[in-house]
């Protein structure tokens, strides 16, 4: 396939409501508009192209690679190059409440191998009783408890294109499970099953706390049940919540790809953010795929205050793999 290219500058504008269409403009929609605009939308986002004669783009150049020296002699080895503009929008929402027993209320036993018991009313962003549908299967799954809200895009015009909405976006965030103090359930193996902001079945296996807080390595979006792998013993105290940890939308190495604030406060330089990378592994032991950032120690969140934030992509991470950490994409 040959290059398409143009000599700007391009205008991209919606069309004069005044002309054309006129009186016969469908209702609603002003004459000769379009009735979908909204922002243009990239396969593999922008790039500035280098003006320089031996790297740019010449009118009529070959496919291949091919670029021209100041006298106008062919370069066949250079290919035409610029430089890459890769940063999204992913976050600008006030996630609910992080409590440790949001989604299973403080309990003092637990038979092995047997569901805990998850809370039937709603409260600090958890919904019970929700559904949502499986991207593996394509199938409506029911019962599950929603953390926040769910992920949904942001539509223009007639709403047949949008954007993943900031104010509601596909982040999840991780489970906590907190012991009172003289509880040690260490030794004792949790259980998370359910799914992540795109739909993914996802489960996490980690062991229990003692008279502390544990936090799973996933972010859950969707959470179907907890089981534990052995009796707690009487008088162990134990509650199951929401943390402050929140998973990446986009697959991210390295914190110098994300810019984020956190209660209108800069969180990249603060002690106490934490960051994992992304994780190529999927097993139940595993961090998630797409990393995540932790912001326990700063201001907690209670339902007003914001996280925004923007996520960078490095050229190696602008495929369909990459972008999102698995192959199959999850």
């Amino acid at each position: 396939m040959s290059a398409t290219a143009y000599s700007g500058p391009i205008i991209v504008c919606r069309e004069d409501p005044l002309t054309s269409l006129g009186s016969s403009a469908p209702v609603g929609i002003p004459g000769n508009q379009n009735p979908d605009a909204g922002p243009s939308m990239f396969h593999m986002a922008i790039a500035m192209l280098d003006p320089r004669e031996q790297y740019t783009y010449e009118q009529g150049q070959g496919q291949n690679p091919l670029g021209f020296d100041y006298a106008g002699n062919a370069i066949n080895t250079t290919p035409t190059v610029g430089w890459l503009s890769a940063i999204f929008q992913v976050a600008d929402y006030a996630p609910g409440t992080a409590a440790t027993f949001s989604l299973a209320p403080i309990a003092s036993a637990a038979t092995a191998s047997l569901s805990i018991t998850l809370t039937a009313t709603a409260q600090n962003g958890v919904t019970p009783g929700t559904t949502m549908t499986n991207a593996v299967t394509g199938q409506t799954v029911t019962n599950l408890w929603r953390i926040d809200s769910n992920p949904a895009p942001y539509t223009f015009g007639t709403g047949t294109y949008g954007v993943w909405d900031p104010a509601n976006p596909p982040i999840g965030r991780c489970i906590s499970i907190a012991a009172a103090s003289g509880t040690n359930l260490s030794a004792n193996t949790f259980t998370i099953s359910g799914y992540d902001a795109y739909g993914y079945p996802i489960s996490q296996s980690l062991a229990g706390p003692n008279a502390n807080t544990v936090t799973t390595g996933k972010a859950f979006k969707w959470v179907s049940g907890i089981t534990i792998a052995a009796t707690a013993s009487a008088g162990s105290t134990f509650s199951i919540g929401v943390s402050d940890t929140y998973g990446f939308p986009l697959f991210a190495s390295a914190f110098g790809y994300i810019r984020a604030f956190w209660n209108n406060s800069n969180v990249e330089t603060s002690a106490a953010t934490t960051f994992t990378a992304g994780n190529a592994l999927t097993n139940s032991t595993a961090s998630d795929v797409r990393g995540t950032v932790g912001l326990a120690g700063l201001t907690i969140s209670n339902g007003a205050r914001k996280l925004q934030m923007w996520q960078s992509l490095p050229p190696t991470s602008l495929t369909l793999s990459a972008m999102f950490g698995t192959n199959p994409p999850a």
